[in-house]
This record gives structure tokens, sequence and C-alpha cells, in this order.
């Protein structure tokens, strides 16, 4: 409620043959996320966890090996603070361990959370977006990766279009289609 979210839930939504389109509890279910990816840039994921559908193959984690600059994927790439795991479940976490009370907003997606930091330190997020380029390009993507979600803060700095990150983002957009 402090951000309006209750009511952006409830607002209507038009479809692509302008037709509202809504249910009663305002549950909007043909909008899941189903059919596309969407990665999860953070501290990592435990991919483990009720909410997401593990033996399912819904989900993948991937840690980045420092040393070797590697990318190994793991069960539980979460291994410090639990933020990316709290971030991959606002976006596509089930609902199971709450009863479907706190679903993600697209629990029908499939989501890929790649590791790059710990505790509150997101110190790899470059490697993080090479992967996401190099696993969306048009014609060889088949993951559907079409969404990156990047919960890291500020270092309080003005936006610079220049900046490599803000490249990365644009490059993604322009080259691949991925939404961050």
């Amino acid at each position: 409620r402090v951000i309006n979210a209750v009511e952006t839930w409830q607002t209507l939504i038009i479809n692509e043959n302008e037709e509202v389109i809504s249910d009663q509890n305002n549950q909007h279910t043909y909008i899941d996320g189903t059919g596309v990816a969407a990665v999860i840039i953070d501290t990592g994921v435990d991919a483990g966890h009720p909410d997401f559908d593990f033996d399912e193959g819904k989900i993948k984690a991937y840690k980045l090996e420092r040393g070797s600059r590697t990318w190994v994927e793991q069960k539980d790439s979460d291994t410090s603070s639990g933020h990316g795991t709290h971030c991959a479940g606002t976006v596509g976490g089930n609902g199971d361990a709450s009863a479907g009370a706190k679903k993600g907003v697209a629990p029908g997606a499939m989501l890929i959370g790649l590791g790059v930091g710990d505790v509150a330190f997101i110190d790899n997020p470059l490697e993080a977006f090479q992967w996401v380029y190099d696993n969306s390009r048009p014609g060889a993507n088949p993951m559907n990766i079409r969404v990156t979600s990047n919960s890291w803060g500020s270092s309080g700095s003005e936006y610079d279009p220049s900046n490599a990150i803000s490249q990365a983002v644009l490059n993604l957009q322009y080259d691949n289609n991925v939404v961050s």
C-alpha cells in the first residue's frame, strides 16, 4: 500500500484487441510470464526454495567463479544474504510457501539466477550482462530470455549513459530485445 501497488493491481488491463481483461479477483491470469525467461542478476538464487519449481526445470542458478571467470550451475547460488532469492520470488515465485498468497508477478516465467555478489555487494555485473547478451541473441535464445532484474541500489551518482552498465543495458535492449 505504501507504493500504491494494490491500486495498480486493480487497474484494468486492455489487451492488443482493445478488450478489457480482468477477473473478479484481479488476478489477470493471462499475464503470468509463461513462455519467457527472466534473469535475476543479484547475489544468486536458492533454486530449491519451495516457491520455485526446481524439479520441473523452471529455474536455473549460476554463480560466477571468480578465479576462473566461469559460470557454475548450483542448486543454491545465493550463499550469503538471500537477497537474490527474494528478488527471484518477487519476479516468478509460485507462492507455494504461502499457499498462493505471495506469488511473484510472473509465476509462469522460467527464472535464471546469476550470482554476481555476496551480502550487499554486487561485484561482477558486467560478466552477468555478457552472459545474458550471449544467451539471448536473436535466433539463439532457446530459453526466450526477455527480462533482467537488477535490484542493486545506487552509489548516489547521476545517471551516466556512457557507463559500462548503461551501455550493457542498451545493447541488450536494442540488439536482443531484452528489457532490464
